[in-house]
């Protein structure tokens, strides 16, 4: 009975496994509560490693007993198949002799000699039923000239040989078994699954590895590591993803041209685990020299690569401005002269080859092999296909190639249109028809094609972009030209772009204004001339390239329609750069210029200059424009939200997983969409936004939602992070948790966790401790009552711990408990204490009480007499029959699984004539099982035997065996 005031136990908020191993696996990894018991936690996390330690070290000894047995089997196998091989010539041979000795024996009948023969044969060689593999002879009495295994006269030199011969040809065929059927830790850890669905499980774990393996130390006069510190080695060293490449062809301040560069950016530096940019870039930045050594990157090496019968000479620019992220940039002057150079047929074609052998040169000369190489977009499409096309030979053969979309438009895919009379082999020498399709009309060269059918998987920016590239759902849009290259793949990943949240705040704090409205304030300065601002005309903004993606006309078409309606009291910034040899872009810019010259007050842009002030926009702006036609994802609606800033955007691609249309009534969403592809239905969007942003209320509400909407980009990284670890088959791991987690845990080191365990095994049957530990040492009554105290709550933690789990308590085991005796190792300074007036027996009596399994067991099975061991159940047979429905076809396939079987495996019913019926007889202990039969692939019940219902509301048949 429980005291009133102690602690109550925590329960445990997990479901017991069906498997022990992973039920013990979980426990070592399971995080400890901050309340489960008054004792320090320190001291529990010590326990906690002590006990990860014994099962790692049970482990490896039940692992390595399970790779003997896979290897004995496979041994057997092969030796049993070498001995029917044997079997085989002999009878051959014995056919070939039969004709020789009736010629030699004339007076003999046939079926005599043969018997004859076939006698001295059986006497002359056989196989040991011992081994299965060795070859007995004795002296043949036949000829030499008829005996096909060696000569005569050396017998031993022919049976050493075939020995030989024999054990290499069991290796070898053995060798694949083993490969096949081979097991580890980190096998059962990746394949079960146990740290999947729970991250803070797994970052537990790994810390606690981590410790250990520091920890680790060999004993005295010991050459070989401990085999339990050894599975947490394997566990660390399998599980490393690094080093992971990203390639593109920009990125982040140095080279962003769109939204790639920023996604990239921002990616790996969330990630940032020894990961590797490689990026190309030009010596200059609009106009600007030496920008990359104000950031500590500098020329490192040069690297030369064949293309076109050439040599090219590239220069290879490294630095390290995030820590763990080593940056690249190839720079060649005229190959690489922007970040998309416009280059057209041959030339285009060179730009990509030398960037992809650039790229892959680069690593080999950094002796870099990794384990996941991600390139984005069509500039860096060909790299898959010269790694694995036999260009560098078996370097990248190991390495798994991801590529991500940004934009697969037919514009954006890279096409370079050639004549159908130029052949481009002699420049990039890969196989055609990875770069053309000679099913399309016209002779193109297609990279994205190229990265399709090369790369092992692929990955876009949102789900709802993957979908429209699929064809999945209902969708409006044009598929992709590509469309069934994409299906190739049968997982493709997406998961929405998200910004850095806590790096766009100190952003927008460092713009100096303390809220939206004083920020607004200064853009109604600044851009529109006004000297008393006025909050009550809203400002919507646009940023971003002036290309027909981005529909800029759908907004110079609504803006006069929209001024003129208001009387001027509506503003409209639209910041970004035009491209005036572009027709749309010269188009947009002039029609621009004069909608500023028209209305100062209401309308600015700025087509001739480079928008630098983002940041003020989004933070002062009442509304974001974004009326892309398609949008694979999305950045910019992303640094609206983070300002509180609602977004209008058109209905397609990546905006519509983030951009919800907001209803006043049920406070929800964070901006307005339109549906159709008009300046109408956005000029309609626009007033539903007017509206609203009269009501200062509901404008106040849809501020807060739009800056709660705002995806981080520490959560799409993880998402990133998780699909490349299922790629490579790594369970993936938060760096940062589990380092926190490691500094909170205690120092370890193998030696004193060994002595530890004399230290309890010793105390557990009441022995004196072994020599050279502090155990049972002279020393003061409350210091050992201390040592002895913890020595007791390391014993209730381990008994704890292997305790079994409610899914194996039926299989006979039982609890035991365990008492420590201190009276061997405390007599003379309890004799001294009670000569005080103190009763140390006591307080020794509760703590001495509590159980440890594993000791108490062995002390238990020593003592336990022979006529209580535990016996097996005796099995009884029982049958399962299935009779199909009158006037119903047989079904091709029945199978039956049940709780016998942990409903793991389906057993197959065969057909009996006799009953005409399925029918299946299993041996099984006494005792009620539920089943239920799979018929033709489907879950059905046999209505001839008894039903009933799981807790889960699931019915199934029960099977009494009495």
């Amino acid at each position: 009975m429980e005291e009133p005031g102690a602690p109550k136990r925590a329960p445990r908020h997990h479901k017991a496994h069906a498997n022990l191993i992973l039920e013990l696996l979980h426990r070592a990894a399971a995080p400890l509560q901050q309340q489960q018991q008054q004792q320090d936690l320190a001291v529990r996390e010590g326990f906690a490693l002590d006990n990860l330690a014994d099962l790692l070290e049970l482990l490896s000894y039940a692992l390595d007993y399970r790779s003997r047995l896979l290897q004995h089997q496979a041994a057997a196998a092969a030796a049993r198949q070498q001995q029917q091989q044997q079997l085989h010539l002999l009878n051959e041979w014995q056919g070939q002799q039969q004709p020789a000795r009736a010629r030699s024996s004339p007076s003999s009948s046939p079926a005599a000699a043969a018997a004859a023969a076939a006698a001295a044969d059986s006497q002359t060689c056989f196989f040991s039923s011992l081994d299965n593999a060795e070859l007995i002879t004795e002296a043949p009495i036949v000829d030499s000239d008829g005996w096909p295994w060696g000569p005569r006269g050396a017998p031993q030199e022919w049976q050493q040989r075939q020995q030989q011969q024999q054990q290499q040809q069991q290796q070898q065929e053995a060798g694949p078994i083993l490969a096949r059927h081979k097991l580890s830790l980190f096998d059962i850890c990746v394949e079960s699954k146990l740290f999947a669905k729970d991250g803070m499980l797994a970052c537990t774990f790994f810390a606690r590895l981590r410790r250990l393996v520091e920890g680790e130390s060999l004993p005295v006069g010991s050459t070989k590591a401990n085999r339990g510190l050894m599975l947490a080695n394997e566990v660390l060293r399998n599980n490393k993803l690094t080093p992971l490449v990203f390639v593109a062809p920009e990125l982040g301040k140095w080279s962003t041209v769109g939204g790639l560069g920023v996604m990239v950016d921002e990616l790996s530096t969330t990630l940032a685990t020894d990961l590797c940019i490689h990026c190309r870039n030009s010596a200059k930045k609009r106009g600007e020299r030496g920008y990359l050594e104000r950031d500590g990157i500098s020329h490192a090496f040069n690297v030369e690569v064949h293309v076109g019968g050439e040599f090219i000479k590239l220069g290879i620019h490294r630095g390290c401005v995030v820590k763990n992220v080593q940056l690249y940039f190839i720079h060649h002057a005229s190959i690489f002269p922007q970040p998309y150079p416009e280059f057209y047929g041959i030339d285009a074609i060179r730009m990509l080859v030398t960037f992809a052998k650039g790229a892959l040169e680069l690593l080999c000369h950094e002796r870099i092999i990794p384990q996941l190489i991600v390139t984005n977009d069509w500039p860096t499409s060909l790299i898959p296909a010269y790694a694995k096309n036999g260009f560098f030979g078996s370097t990248f053969e190991n390495s798994t190639f991801f590529h991500i979309i940004h934009n697969l438009d037919p514009n954006y895919e890279g096409r370079i249109y050639m004549n159908k009379k130029e052949d481009a082999y002699w420049l990039h020498q890969l196989p055609t028809e990875l770069l053309v399709d000679p099913l399309w009309h016209n002779h193109v060269v297609n990279p994205s094609r190229c990265v399709l059918l090369q790369c092992d998987s692929w990955g876009t920016v949102s789900p709802s972009y993957r979908q429209e590239l699929l064809q999945e759902g209902d969708t409006k849009v044009q598929s992709s030209p590509l469309a069934p290259l994409l299906r190739r793949h049968a997982s493709p990943f997406a998961v929405p772009n998200g910004i850095p949240i806590q790096r766009r705040l100190d952003a927008i704090a460092a713009l100096g204004f303390k809220d939206h409205y004083e920020a607004k304030a200064a853009l109604q300065q600044e851009y529109f001339g006004m000297q008393q601002p006025d909050n009550s005309i809203p400002i919507f903004a646009f940023i971003g390239r002036i290309t027909q993606q981005k529909g800029v006309h759908l907004i110079l078409e609504a803006a006069e329609t929209l001024i003129t309606k208001h009387r001027g009291r509506v503003q409209l910034l639209l910041g970004g750069l035009a491209n005036w040899k572009d027709g749309y872009a010269a188009r947009c810019a002039t029609k621009m210029m004069e909608l500023r010259w028209k209305y100062p007050q209401s309308f600015w842009a700025d087509p001739n200059e480079f928008f630098t002030k983002g940041a003020h926009v989004n933070y002062g702006a009442d509304f974001g424009l974004m009326p892309s036609a398609f949008e694979p994802g999305g950045i910019v609606q992303h640094e609206f939200f983070i300002s509180g800033t609602p977004v209008i955007a058109f209905h397609t691609g990546g905006l519509k997983d983030t951009v919800v249309e907001f209803v006043p009534s049920t406070g929800t969403g964070n901006g307005f969409c339109f549906l159709n592809y008009t300046s109408g239905d956005l000029l309609y969007a626009m007033e539903r936004a007017i509206r609203v942003f009269d009501d200062k209320e509901k404008y106040a509400l849809l501020r807060q939602l739009a800056r709660r909407s705002v995806v981080s980009c520490e959560s799409s990284s993880w998402a990133w992070l998780c699909e490349f670890a299922r790629l490579r088959n790594k369970m993936p791991i938060n760096e940062n948790k589990v380092q926190q987690i490691y500094e909170r845990l205690p120092e370890w080191s193998e030696g004193a966790w060994r002595k530890r365990k004399d230290q309890l095994a010793a105390a557990a049957v009441g022995l004196p401790s072994p020599p050279g530990s502090s155990w049972g040492a002279p020393q003061g009554q409350q210091q050992q009552q201390q040592q002895l105290l913890l020595l007791q709550q390391q014993a209730e933690a381990a008994a704890e711990f292997w305790a079994l789990p409610s899914s194996t308590a039926n299989k006979g085991r039982r609890k035991t408990k365990l008492r420590i005796d201190s009276s061997s190792s405390s007599s003379s300074s309890s004799t001294s204490s009670t000569s005080e007036g103190e009763t140390p027996q006591s307080h020794l009596s509760s703590s001495s009480s509590s159980s440890s399994r594993r000791s108490s067991t062995d002390t238990a099975a020593s003592h336990k007499p022979a006529s209580h061991t535990n016996r097996p159940k005796k099995l009884l047979p029982s049958t399962i029959r299935y009779m199909p429905p009158q006037g119903k076809p047989r079904p091709r396939s029945v199978a039956v699984a049940g709780s016998f079987d942990d409903w793991r495996v389906r057993r197959p019913l065969t057909w009996d004539n006799a009953i005409q019926a399925f029918a299946i007889s299993l041996a099984l202990p006494p005792g009620e099982y539920t089943y239920k039969l799979v018929v033709d692939g489907e879950w059905v019940c046999c209505h001839d035997s008894p039903t009933a219902r799981d807790p889960g509301g699931n019915e199934n048949n029960i099977l009494v065996v009495e």
